[in-house]
Formats: structure tokens, C-alpha cells, sequence
């Protein structure tokens, strides 16, 4: 079982996609999905154990992100290619997961997440894909740090799906280096009413849409 769904279920499951945007001319959401060190780390250790981990074994915790790099990229890289990158719209874009862990202060982020969700972006690009960063939580006091994620790079590539972060201030730092996408809230358009989402909507566009480089899109959930 382990084979078939490692190296050949991939094909199957490809070319069943490909009939479908053949048939349908709708493009792929993503080819190939990737997630940061500190998300695996998150599964593997937990919330509690890492966050130790963070403090008491720094080190460690750098050892093994740097190890996941190149393992996560290379999966997703293949996945792609299995997918059709390059021949099947949308095949092309690696769907790049951060959900946690959360509530990091800027020190912490700066030195476990940032460093390596850049090496990533860089893997991806420079091996001709387009990154769909799909980053949870409120990313606001790291703006600063993330307006370097195009730096190297050709313009066009990257894509930041940002759910909880103030996209106001999001486009004020990053709106002339990268696209932005987001981020109405999934709880609005549950109980909110129609005129509450109709509002939200036009002020996001108002806040954002200015100079393009802006998708009108919802929070992680939907």
C-alpha cells in the first residue's frame, strides 16, 4: 500500500486532474504543497514541547528547520512536476502552509520562521515555480521583516494569503514588491448579514486595490 500511494496513486491522481482542467479550463489551485519547519516541528513536538524547544534547545530546533527545508521543497517540487507543472495551468505554484506556531514576538520570528520560509521561497522560484504563501495567524508586527521576501527574485512569482494580518498596513509595506490576497473573515460570512459583508469587502478592495497587486479572498477556513 505504501508504494502505490507513494509513487504511483501520484500519477493517477495527476492525470484525473489533468482531464479535469482539459475539460473544464478551470487552472489548478496549486501543484505541489509545502509546509514550513516550524509547522512540522509544531506536529511532531507539539505546541507546548516546541515553544520549550525554542528556549531551551535553540540550536536543535535550527538543526532540524534546516533539515525540513530541503525535504519539504524537494516533496512539493516533485509533487508539481507529477502534477504537470509547466504543461497544466496552475501546476506550476507551490502551496506554501505556516499555521503556527502562533503569538511568536518578533525575536522568535525573526530567527526560526523567517530565515527558512525565505530559503524556501527562494528554492521554489529559482527552480521556476510560483509560491502561494498561505500564512495563518496576525503577521502584522512582522511586516517589516517580510517585505524582504522578494528580494533576489523575479517580479511575479509570489503570491502572500494572509488570514488575521491588517491588510491596510500589509499593503503600505509590501504592496510595491508583492501580491497580496485576503482576508475576510470566514466568522462575517457565517453570521454576518449581506450588508456586512458587502461593506467589508468594499473596504478591503478600498485599502488594497489601488496600484493592483491585490485578490479580494477570504481567511484560512474557507
Amino acid at each position: 500500500d505504501f508504494l502505490y500511494y507513494e509513487f504511483e496513486y501520484p500519477q493517477v491522481y495527476a492525470a484525473t486532474w489533468r482531464r479535469y482542467v482539459e475539460e473544464y479550463e478551470v487552472p489548478l489551485l496549486m501543484g505541489g504543497r509545502a509546509c514550513h519547519p516550524l509547522d512540522m516541528l509544531q506536529y511532531y513536538r507539539g505546541i507546548s514541547n516546541l515553544t520549550r524547544d525554542l528556549f531551551q534547545q535553540p540550536d536543535k530546533v535550527c538543526e532540524m528547520c534546516e533539515w525540513l527545508v530541503e525535504y519539504e521543497a524537494t516533496l512539493a517540487m516533485r509533487d508539481a512536476m507529477i502534477m504537470g507543472a509547466g504543461e497544466v495551468p496552475g501546476a506550476e505554484i507551490i502551496f506554501f502552509v505556516n499555521g503556527g506556531p502562533p503569538g511568536m514576538p518578533p525575536r522568535v520570528y525573526d530567527k526560526f520562521f523567517w530565515p527558512y520560509a525565505k530559503k524556501m521561497i527562494d528554492i521554489f522560484v529559482n527552480h521556476g515555480f510560483k509560491v502561494r504563501c498561505h500564512w495563518d495567524n496576525d503577521l502584522t508586527p512582522y511586516l517589516d521583516t517580510i517585505k524582504d521576501v522578494t528580494t533576489g527574485l523575479p517580479k511575479g512569482k509570489i503570491m502572500l494569503d494572509l488570514e488575521k494580518t491588517d491588510m491596510k498596513k500589509a499593503k503600505q509595506v509590501l504592496g510595491d514588491s508583492v501580491c497580496l490576497y485576503g482576508n475576510v473573515p470566514s466568522a462575517l460570512l457565517c453570521y454576518g448579514s449581506v450588508e456586512e459583508v458587502d461593506a467589508y469587502c468594499k473596504q478591503l478592495i478600498e485599502d488594497c486595490a489601488p496600484g493592483g497587486g491585490y485578490v479580494l479572498g477570504t481567511e484560512c477556513e474557507t
